[in-house]
C-alpha cells in the first residue's frame, strides 16, 4: 500500500456458475506484513462446499482480520478454489474453476 494502513475487512468479489464449471471460493486466507518478508496471519476461512447446483451469480466472501483489525503496508490473499467438480454435477471430477475479480480493503 505504500504505507502502514489499517485493515478492518477484506473482501473478495467472485462469480459462480457451475454449468460451465466455476464455483465460488471454498476458502479464504489473508497474511500481513511491513516488510513484504516477515508474514503473520491475518485470517483463514473456509467455507461449506455446494452440495447441488448452483444458478449463475456474483457474490462476496468478506472477512475480518482474526484480531479485530490489522495494520499492514503488505496484504496477500489466497483464494482456495473447489478444485474438481463435486459428484452432482454433469461432469465429476472435471477440474473446476474460480473466478475473482476484485480484492477490496477497508
Amino acid at each position: 500500500f505504500g504505507e502502514p494502513i489499517d485493515i478492518q475487512r477484506v473482501n473478495v468479489h467472485f462469480f459462480e456458475d457451475n454449468s460451465p464449471w466455476i464455483f465460488a471460493p471454498v476458502g479464504l486466507r489473508a497474511w500481513v506484513s511491513d516488510d513484504a518478508k516477515r508474514w503473520q496471519p491475518c485470517f483463514a476461512k473456509a467455507y461449506p462446499k455446494p452440495t447441488a447446483m448452483q444458478s449463475a451469480r456474483t457474490g462476496f466472501r468478506s472477512e475480518l482480520p482474526d484480531t479485530g483489525a490489522a495494520r499492514a503496508r503488505y496484504l496477500k490473499v489466497t483464494v482456495e478454489n473447489l478444485g474438481k467438480n463435486p459428484p452432482f454435477h454433469p461432469t465429476p471430477g472435471g477440474k473446476s474453476w474460480i473466478f475473482v475479480d476484485e480484492i477490496f480493503v477497508e
